[in-house]
């Protein structure tokens, strides 16, 4: 399920609701983001850049976010353009799609019909 798909996102900011994730960056392990800790997505030179506060970490042609637990949430806060933040579950994909981030949230079925009803 494609989120955030009418914002033209260039930044956001997640954090683990619950769970923790690993982070794949051209699916190649790069961090495990763990409750409480932050990491940026930035769109920059058509590359979705992954950072922390002050470090870059790489970028990337497409960036996954998977979690390691049984439940797992994340929430996004989208930075660029500013909107208030949402917790999603499961898992994510993050490429760069016309010049915007585009965020697909990889969600379970059974997840999925729970947040519909």
């Amino acid at each position: 399920m494609h989120i955030f798909s009418m914002s033209k996102l260039r930044t956001i900011l997640t954090t683990p609701a619950t769970g923790e994730y690993q982070i794949y960056g051209n699916d190649t392990l790069v961090t495990t983001l763990r409750k409480n800790e932050l990491v940026y997505l930035l769109l920059e030179d058509h590359q979705v850049k992954l950072q922390t506060f002050g470090k870059e970490i790489g970028r990337y042609n497409k960036v996954e976010l998977k979690g390691k637990m049984t439940n797992n949430d994340l929430k996004i806060k989208p930075i660029l353009p500013s909107l208030n933040p949402r917790i999603y579950p499961d898992n994510f994909s993050v490429s760069v799609d016309n010049n915007q981030l585009r965020i697909i949230n990889m969600v379970k079925m059974e997840n999925y019909i729970a947040g519909t009803v």
